[in-house]
């Protein structure tokens, strides 16, 4: 009996263990698939996962045609759809190290400026808006540092004809109508960067990316020529009056009018700066890529450099308020009713474009006129270019299409979508470099890129958001209002 008792007692414990092991093992199991679903979890909620293709499960290895097609939205109705891409041949981004240098805050004396001369630069201004100019705000920014940053004046001062009871302050962040710069920093941008990555050429002909742009010399016009204004067109277009050769007020009829409007010079002939040129380019942009150009221009420049609420179309309709907007004319476009045509706006514009083509005939948004920016943005942009394609570790343009794109030529005063500074002001000559591209803007906009100083200046005002006795605006009679008395004093204030 004590044998058996005792057998039973060994069986018993053996049964025991065997039960704890397989409880043990049950529970690790069971844990291990709670934990492996936890994780899965997390990892789903917070998109922190590992990529091995991008968020529409692109692989990047793949043909550029291929990703294009993926990445591109949906195209708006007024789109003509191009399901192909042409590649050229374009230079890879560069191996070499390149300095790039990040925009912020640092003080002028460290980087060349005389903080007396930028004392004597900031009453110029002060005095300008004393005397009556409406506002201004002025960036300067050396070697990557913003040596001078500063706010003058009012962003509004008028309702209608009548001087509003608490004027607007200008503020260091606000927004303004580029107009005509909208031809560099939206349109010249967004070609540059399909040049860059291969979809077009400088040399190639407009009508191998633009269909039905065709008859007479037209074949022969390059993309180059409507960037240098030489393309052909010497006459103006008000699409938007009722009585014009032209007119329309749809965005898409627009665009096939522009096509059939036939050139007055034979390309590459003379230079004859015309708004044209730059919507035909916004044109080739939308055509090419498929994708409207404020969208083109968003995703693949202002968003990946993080400043798509610094340089946008349409900015009431991204919620930016109008009062963070500078005015520009008092009377909507009336020249304080000197001029009239149907459906004329008569309220002061604040936040919609003004240029009347842009507005009435192309929903705002144009390669030529409709982009609004604050300093910050657009100081960026020219950052990028100074740093040769690069900024903050995004890479927007190889080294080599900026080298090759931001030259300067003696006897061309317009160039690649830059005035080239020295050929297009005698006042200019004395002060800047032989690497300085210059533009401006209607409204009162002005920009300067020296990339031999690495020197950004980006003079921003509402110079037409004043009286216009007769058509003529108050505004531009101030030296401010030239632009070259400013960036001439910056120039003055550099002694190193």
């Amino acid at each position: 009996q004590k044998r058996l008792v005792q057998t039973i007692m060994n069986n018993t414990k053996e049964d025991f263990r065997r039960y704890n092991t397989i409880k043990k093992i049950t529970l690790f199991v069971v844990y291990s698939l709670i934990f492996v679903i936890a994780v899965f979890v997390g990892l789903m909620l917070f998109d922190t996962y590992p990529e091995t293709s991008d968020s529409l499960g692109v692989d990047k290895s793949a043909d550029p045609e291929e990703i294009i097609q993926a990445e591109t939205p949906a195209v708006t109705e007024d789109i003509i759809e191009n399901e192909t891409l042409a590649p050229t041949d374009t230079s890879n981004p560069a191996e070499t190290p390149v300095e790039v240098l990040k925009i912020t805050y640092g003080q002028p004396e460290n980087f060349g400026f005389d903080p007396s001369k930028l004392k004597e630069l900031d009453d110029f201004i002060q005095g300008q808006i004393d005397e009556g100019f409406p506002g201004a705000v002025l960036m300067v920014a050396k070697n990557g540092y913003i040596v001078f940053h500063n706010a003058y004046g009012y962003s509004k001062k008028y309702d209608g004809m009548d001087l509003i009871a608490e004027f607007e302050n200008m503020q260091l962040d606000t927004m303004f109508d580029l107009a005509s710069l909208t031809k560099i920093y939206a349109t010249t941008f967004s070609i540059m960067k399909l040049a860059d990555s291969g979809y077009i050429s400088l040399d190639g002909k407009v009508s191998d990316y633009l269909s039905g742009y065709d008859g007479g010399d037209k074949d022969e016009v390059t993309i180059q020529m409507l960037l240098s204004h030489n393309a052909g067109y010497t006459d103006s277009y008000y699409f938007y009056r009722d009585n014009a050769e032209y007119s329309t007020r749809e965005r898409k009829e627009v665009y096939n009018t522009i096509k059939q409007i036939p050139l007055s010079d034979i390309p590459g002939n003379k230079f004859v700066y015309n708004d044209l040129n730059y919507m035909i380019l916004g044109m080739v942009v939308e055509e090419v890529s498929g994708m409207r150009i404020d969208e083109y221009a968003k995703s693949n420049i202002y968003e990946p450099l993080g400043i798509d609420e610094q340089v946008t179309y349409r900015p009431l309709d991204i919620g930016i308020e109008k009062s963070m907007i500078a005015a520009s004319e008092r009377m909507g476009n009336t020249r304080d009713g000197s001029v009239y045509f149907q459906g004329i706006r008569e309220y002061t514009i604040q936040g919609e474009v003004h240029d009347e083509n842009a507005y009435y005939s192309l929903d705002q948004i144009s390669g030529h006129a409709g982009l609004f920016a604050t300093c910050y943005g657009l100081t960026v942009l020219n950052q990028l270019l100074i740093n040769r394609g690069e900024y903050e570790g995004v890479r927007i343009y190889s080294e080599d299409t900026v080298n090759n794109w931001l030259v300067y030529f003696t006897d061309s005063k317009y160039q690649y979508g830059f005035w080239n500074a020295k050929a297009a002001s005698a006042r200019l000559v004395d002060y800047v470099s032989d690497s300085t591209f210059y533009h401006n803007g209607w409204t009162g906009t002005a920009t300067i890129i020296d990339l031999e100083n690495k020197l950004s200046i980006i003079l921003l005002t509402n110079k037409r958001h004043t009286p216009c006795p007769e058509g003529d605006f108050e505004g531009v009679k101030y030296s401010i209002a030239s632009y070259t008395s400013v960036i001439q004093k910056v120039y003055s204030a550099m002694v190193e």
